[in-house]
């Protein structure tokens, strides 16, 4: 499989890309009321210099942790990118003061618990003042967590800084806890953008090679202009959470269960975008009565599917 981030939204549909996560982003005022989480204030809060010799260790370890365990529950997250390389790594730390367009140099915040890292965010801030008083941006590049309480403890800092009046996230996942947090979600400034686009370059290998929320046996007709050997009936098993496998079948295209496009497969692929709402829109056919529910809850995932990493 191959995934990017579309420069434009009409481009990669036609070379079989389909739009397979979300992101949030979101403006939170100064002082946003966030719910109160247990545990959360047994948590301390430090803020330093980002310094890559210092610091570089402890944010790859908390984001690698965070993306194999979201919030504590024992489930990864579909699309979890970092800087696997020496290169990529150097990037992130990269800070020249010509690309800062007037913002501080790189913070980082650390939240921790009884002496261990448990969350920490990346930021920047710019101070600006009117007639009422101060008006400064927070400019947050990465913010992770290793739990909800961890979450709060690190929320509740970043939109509560001393001279800032607003709070920006560069983005958040859809089901990242802050949103559920937020005592007043119309407070924020909230819309939903396109993250990670998915192509399918070997349906079976690509389909045997993920797990399933649950129990699936389903024959898929998947039709694909560019790369003819995708095109076909293919037979998907799986157990809920278990392994799965996809085979070639013999059964006719016009008699398979769902009908759908590569950029259809793609775009359900990570388990972001529901074949449900796919199939409401025309794009997906079922017919088999009940396979179309059947193969969209084992196609959804429990933690929705998001490329956190950006520079």
């Amino acid at each position: 499989m191959s995934a990017l981030y579309a420069a434009e939204y009409a481009i990669y549909g036609r070379f079989g890309y389909g739009r397979a996560a979300d992101d949030v982003r979101v403006t939170l005022p100064r002082g946003a009321a966030l719910r109160d989480v247990p545990g959360a204030s047994e948590h301390t809060v430090r803020i330093e210099h980002a310094d890559a010799e210092r610091h570089r260790d402890l944010v790859l370890g908390i984001h690698r942790a965070a993306g194999q365990d979201v919030g504590g529950l024992g489930l990864n997250r579909p699309g979890w990118a970092g800087p696997e390389t020496a290169e990529l790594q150097a990037h992130r730390w990269y800070d020249p003061a010509a690309f800062r367009q007037g913002f501080e140099s790189r913070r980082l915040v650390v939240v921790e618990r009884d002496g261990e890292p448990r969350g920490y965010a990346l930021l920047r801030r710019k101070l600006d003042w009117d007639v009422t008083g101060p008006r400064g941006t927070v400019n947050v590049a990465e913010a992770v967590a290793l739990d909800t309480a961890s979450s709060r403890a690190l929320w509740g800092v970043l939109v509560d800084l001393d001279l800032m009046s607003e709070t920006k996230p560069f983005l958040v996942a859809p089901d990242d806890p802050l949103l559920s947090l937020l005592v007043d979600r119309r407070g924020a400034d909230l819309r939903i953008s396109d993250n990670v686009w998915v192509r399918v370059v070997d349906v079976p290998t690509a389909l045997a090679g993920r797990r399933y929320a649950a129990d699936l046996d389903v024959t898929l007709a998947v039709t694909d202009t560019r790369l003819p050997d995708n095109e076909g009936v293919w037979h998907l098993r799986a157990e809920a959470f278990g392994p799965a496998s996809c085979t070639a079948s013999e059964t006719a295209a016009e008699e398979a269960d769902l009908a759908l496009d590569i950029r259809e497969l793609g775009a359900a692929y990570l388990g972001g975008t529901a074949l449900t709402a796919l199939a409401a829109a025309g794009l997906v056919t079922e017919r088999t009565p009940e396979s179309l529910a059947r193969a969209s809850t084992a196609f959804g995932w429990p933690v929705a599917p998001m490329c956190s990493w950006v520079f």
